[in-house]
């Protein structure tokens, strides 16, 4: 307690300002529950089960009750800290204050409530520390790129092996359109190359898109399938057509995409064409085997077996699909459904006698192979053997594991959260600071004159609204009304404090100007970008350069210019607290 009253004494002495609003120890207290928070994220997920249970970093923090523990302390220590901090108000009290302290003190305030709403920073620093200390990317990275050569053989999702999904060789990847019999020439170009399969014409061809969007009219306009024909560049892959059953050599898809780039992408993809076109199963299943491995490795319930899989796979009928892995494991019911499904075709051989046979039956069994003394026939049947089990390979939340690891290495901090925090916090410290230079009363008669003001604007907007037509004056009225109300207002406040209103009524007035500055900024932009909107309409134009760099810079502008206001503004509240009512 000395150590508290020694420094407290030393602070008012030497710097009052910082000892009013108690930063030193509202920092300190801020960076201990920073340090807590640090400690409660690297300690937070210690398995991959934990990992997994998010889809994302920031929701082990805003998806579980981290968030709630969090706001909880926040509304504490800032309540507390709002009770000392309004003990002592110089300026409240008509104490001399120095030019500037205003505004020095409402940024102090911004700085005391932005640290201590943060924690969620600190708990993610935490959390993406744990995962890189524990694993590292590079090996996550290579079981990454295993488990995308591997997904050709998974069999999970049967679009991923349809002709459409096909993107090599070249010319593929292909559109592609068909037509039965009867309705030939409605979605095929007859005067260009097409084959009939399994009782539908099909043609494969590819669009020239720039030139569809040279000749619309206007970028929603489509161009319907039976009139593209003079579009289409049409190739001849009739060798393929067995493939429109759907094979393993249409596949082209990617499992996990995190940090693997357009090569790695192209050479899986040479990879998958070399090693189907050999037609080798020793070596299919070579390349199989490390699956087990990895499933083991992380935890991927399944119950594969070489022999099974590799009837599944088809290598000697062009990896035809005889059936799909089940992606999760099927329960008694399921299994059932799905025993008949799942069989190998098997061939045996029965000795028939020829004895007492007559002459039908005689041919018959006479085109069979027979035994050497011409007794017997060895007769060929085909059978199905069924799977003793359903396949399936339940690859679980895995995305989630390689996502939030990837996250651990290669995320930025979240703009739009910084934005809202910010946002929070300015709009807190605005509030507490009219407080501070006013009174309760004033602020509850601000708020319900800006209630007053909007309940006006809306109801203007709708009397002005029904003398003109169109939706676009509609949304250029709504703006404009704002604009012109938000503008007076200001003004308003200005001519107040130059005329010395009275003070309740100049108190309220600087209240909604300091409240509305950055919503005016924002109407401003908004009017802006509808007006280039509608005047471009119909036309596919490039961004307009001045909204791109709002885009990117906007948020910081409207802040700075909402600070700068509130800047502004300290210098006549300064003087007009000291005149008389």
């Amino acid at each position: 307690m000395n150590f508290i009253k020694k420094v407290n004494k030393y602070l008012v002495e030497h710097y009052p300002l910082i000892w009013n609003t108690r930063l030193v120890w509202m920092l300190g207290i801020a960076l201990l529950l920073h340090l807590i928070f640090f400690v409660v994220g690297y300690n937070y997920v210690n398995n991959q089960k934990e990992i997994v249970s998010e889809s994302n970093l920031d929701s082990f923090y805003f998806g579980t009750s981290v968030v709630f523990v969090a706001i909880l302390l926040s509304i504490i220590i800032l309540l507390v800290w709002i009770l000392y901090y309004l003990q002592n108000n110089a300026f409240k009290n008509l104490y001399n204050l120095k030019k500037g302290t205003l505004f020095i003190q409402f940024c102090t305030i911004f700085f005391i409530f932005f640290i201590n709403i943060t924690q969620y920073y600190s708990f993610k620093t935490g959390l993406k520390l744990k995962l890189r200390n524990t694993y590292a990317w590079e090996e996550i990275d290579t079981d990454i790129k295993e488990f995308n050569k591997l997904s050709l053989f998974l069999l999970q999702t049967k679009s991923d092996y349809n002709i459409d999904s096909k993107k090599y060789p070249a010319p593929f990847p292909l559109d592609y359109s068909d037509d039965k019999y009867d309705r030939l020439g409605r979605h095929i170009d007859t005067t260009k190359s097409y084959f009939k399969y399994n009782g539908y014409y099909h043609q494969f061809y590819k669009l020239d898109h720039k030139r569809i969007l040279k000749d619309s009219k206007n970028i929603s306009y489509e161009i319907r399938e039976s009139n593209n024909f003079k579009y289409r560049t049409v190739f001849d892959v009739s060798k393929y057509q067995n493939l429109i059953d759907g094979s393993l050599l249409n596949y082209s898809d990617e499992l996990y995409s995190y940090d693997q780039d357009s090569i790695d992408y192209k050479n899986r993809l040479k990879f998958y064409e070399s090693l189907l076109n050999r037609k080798d199963e020793k070596e299919i299943e070579k390349t199989i085997l490390p699956f087990f491995d990895l499933a083991k490795k992380y935890n991927v319930k399944h119950n594969l077996n070489v022999d099974d899989w590799l009837y599944l796979i088809n290598t000697k009928n062009d990896y035809l699909l005889r059936g799909t892995i089940q992606n999760s494991k099927p329960d008694e019911e399921r299994k059932e459904r799905l025993k008949s499904d799942y069989y190998r075709t098997v061939f045996k051989y029965d000795t028939v006698s020829l004895a007492g046979r007559n002459e039908k039956e005689l041919f018959f069994l006479r085109n069979s192979p027979l035994t050497k003394d011409n007794k017997n026939a060895i007769v060929k049947r085909s059978e199905k053997e069924y799977f003793s089990e359903i396949p399936y390979c339940n690859l679980g939340r895995l995305n989630y594991f390689f996502k939030n690891v990837h996250e651990a290495y290669n995320s930025k901090p979240s703009k739009e959260i910084l934005y809202v925090l910010i946002t929070i916090s300015f709009i807190l410290s605005l509030l507490l600071f009219l407080f501070k230079v006013t009174n309760i009363k004033t602020l509850l008669l601000s708020f319900v004159s800006g209630s007053i003001v909007l309940i006006l604007v809306l109801l203007s907007i709708e009397y002005i609204s029904s003398y003109r037509t169109g939706y676009h004056s509609r949304t250029y009225l709504e703006v404009w009304v704002f604009l012109l109300v938000g503008f007076a207002i200001i003004i308003t406040s200005l001519v107040a404090f130059k005329k010395r209103w009275r003070k309740l009524i100049t108190a309220i007035l600087f209240s909604l100007a300091l409240s509305i500055i950055p919503l005016l900024f924002v109407a401003m932009i908004s009017l802006y970008e509808k007006f280039i909107r509608n005047k471009h309409l119909y036309k596919e134009v490039r961004r307009d350069p001045f909204l791109v760099w709002f885009d990117d810079y906007g948020f910081w502008v409207v802040m700075a210019i909402w600070l700068v206001s509130i800047g502004i503004y300290t210098i006549p509240i300064r003087k007009w607290k000291g005149l008389p009512e």
